[in-house]
């Protein structure tokens, strides 16, 4: 019996040896504190536009309502990175953060993995932010999509 024990102990000793465990994807863990409490609230979007003239502004000429009609229209974004998601078709829940990158301020937004299907990862740029406006724009192309959005 003593034996056998140990023959099994050797064995899967030596079946182990110089194996390495595979590199575990990381856990999506909880958002972090405070990363979105500067835009925490309730926004709805009230324009979708263009920077037609590419200067990273969302000037007066170019707020007028382009004909387009995709991306978010609610986000209930809370202080510690938890929101609520809505686009015309769907509604959701994720993460939401703000990110400072070369002096540039982000917003991302990571719908929780059963709302994938339905909501689209996000990172836009922040043009410009108030207690009761956020203009976001994707950084997709010099005169990429601006989205305005109110706090209500």
């Amino acid at each position: 019996m003593r034996r056998a024990i140990l023959v099994t102990v050797v064995v899967l000793a030596s079946a182990c040896k110089g194996e390495k465990l595979a590199p575990q994807a990381a856990a999506p863990g909880p958002p972090r504190p405070g990363s979105a409490t500067a835009i925490a609230g309730t926004w709805h979007r009230v324009l979708l536009t263009m920077d037609d003239n590419a200067n990273d502004k969302l000037d007066d000429a170019e707020r007028k309502p382009s004909g387009m009609d995709y991306g978010y229209t609610v986000l209930a974004i809370r202080p510690d990175g938890t929101c609520d998601l809505e686009n015309k078709k769907s509604k959701g829940k994720g993460t939401c953060h703000v990110v400072e990158e070369d002096g540039q301020t982000f917003v991302e937004i990571d719908p929780l993995p059963e709302h994938m299907e339905n909501l689209d990862l996000w990172r836009h740029r922040v043009l410009a932010r108030s207690d009761r406006e956020l203009i976001l724009k994707d950084p997709s192309g010099p005169s990429g999509t601006i989205y305005a959005f109110e706090r209500r």
